[in-house]
Order: C-alpha cells, then structure tokens, then sequence
C-alpha cells in the first residue's frame, strides 16, 4: 500500500490472476462468501479487502459510501477511483465464519481480494510455501484453509506488463517451440491437398500441367517491366 495525497487517501494495485497464481507471496482459491463460492486473493500487501462488481451483483445487500474514496491501478495501467463498500459480508474459510468490509471494484480475474483489514483482526496467518491460510483466534481451535498449489511457479506476466518491459529497454526472446517426438502429418492430410493432389506433387518436374481454362496475364504491346529502386539517389 502506498499512501498518496490530495483527496484520494490510499493507493493499491490489483494483480492480474496469471501473474497472482506464478507468484509466491500471495495465495488463491475458492472460499465461500455470503455463502456462495468466490475466487479469493489473499493479498497481506495492501489495506483494504476488494470485492467485483460482477460477485457484488449477487449480494443481497446494499453498499454505502466511503468516507475517502481510494484510487486503484488495475493490470493493464489504469487508475481507477472507488468509493463503494459493503459492510460486514460473511466470509466463510474451511467452515469458520468471519466477517469483512469489502470495497466495490470493478476487476474481472478475482471475486474478492482479501488483506490487511481482514488477516489482522482474525490472526491470519499466510504459508505461501504450502500455500495455506491458518486462522489463529485466541480461544478457538485453529482452523487451516489450504489455496490452490498450482504447478511449479513460473514468471509468468501479462501482455500489457511484457510490452512495457521491452518499451523500457529490456530485452526480450521469440522462441518458438516444437515437439520433435511427434510425427510430421503428409501434405495429402489437408483436405485441399487431397482433393488437389496434381498441384501438390511431391517434386517439381517442370512447368504445371496444362489446364482446361486457360489463365494468362495479358501485357499491352510496348509494355516494359516497372523498375523502381529502393532508394533515393543523392543529388550531384
């Protein structure tokens, strides 16, 4: 969280999903909020907890106005300003029932992004080795939610982020990958080939053969080829 000025008291990135799953300090998965499964980001790196304009649709409840709207940078470089909150929305993890204050965003990768003003009150403690959420209340047994592990973490990121790399002078690589180990299909397996197979031969023994219509490309008499060089002559 980066604090700011003017009258927008607060400034908070959302992460794209692709990048969030390769990362290695937040996790994700599938809770149950307002008892209705959500896609979670649990995020220790801002204040305040999120919730879509798509998932708040289906909330039977009412938002009402933030004191100090907040600014928010989505994934592909705009700022967006917020100032709607739901108050007191159940949050639900491995059947413990919680509550959380949830801003209106308009984000399209995750259901709800849950943070600092959710993970301090409830003693929230964060594995993103195991990818686990473990609520430690006093008093209460505690209760271990596991995320989704995914595969192998890989540095993975969003088209918008990799052209603002290379614009910034990094250097990037074009690879192009094949798999050796499977077998070439013959040219006669594309349909068109197949139904052409005379214009497709195998090799080239001269000229094509003769056709019943006749397609030639008539020149008006005189006419020489265009010769245009590439370049402009400097002046003598």
């Amino acid at each position: 969280m980066v604090r700011g000025r003017g009258r927008h008291s607060h400034f908070y990135a959302a992460p794209a999903r692709a990048e969030a799953e390769a990362s290695d300090d937040v996790i994700t998965g599938t809770i149950l909020l307002c008892q209705k499964p959500a896609l979670a980001l649990f995020d220790p790196g801002s204040t305040f907890s999120y919730v879509s304009v798509y998932y708040a649709s289906r909330l039977s409840m009412m938002s009402e106005p933030l004191v100090a709207p907040l600014r928010v940078s989505t994934p592909v470089g705009e700022s967006l300003v917020v100032d709607q909150v739901f108050r007191s929305c159940l949050v639900t993890i491995q059947g413990r029932d919680t509550r959380a204050d949830l801003i209106l965003l308009d984000m399209v990768d995750f259901d709800v992004i849950l943070d600092m003003d959710w993970l301090s009150p409830y003693r929230a403690v964060l594995d993103c080795f195991s990818k686990t959420v473990t609520l430690a209340i006093p008093g209460i047994p505690p209760v271990v939610w596991q995320g989704s592990r995914g595969s192998t973490p890989v540095g993975v990121i969003s088209f918008i982020r990799a052209k603002r790399l290379v614009a910034s002078g990094c250097l990037s690589y074009l690879a192009y990958v094949r798999d050796v180990s499977r077998e070439v299909p013959p040219v006669e397996s594309v349909p068109v080939v197949r139904d052409f197979i005379d214009v497709f031969p195998t090799d080239l023994p001269g000229l094509p053969p003769e056709r019943d219509v006749d397609f030639p490309i008539e020149l008006e008499p005189g006419t020489r080829p265009i010769s245009i060089p590439p370049y402009r002559m400097a002046p003598t």
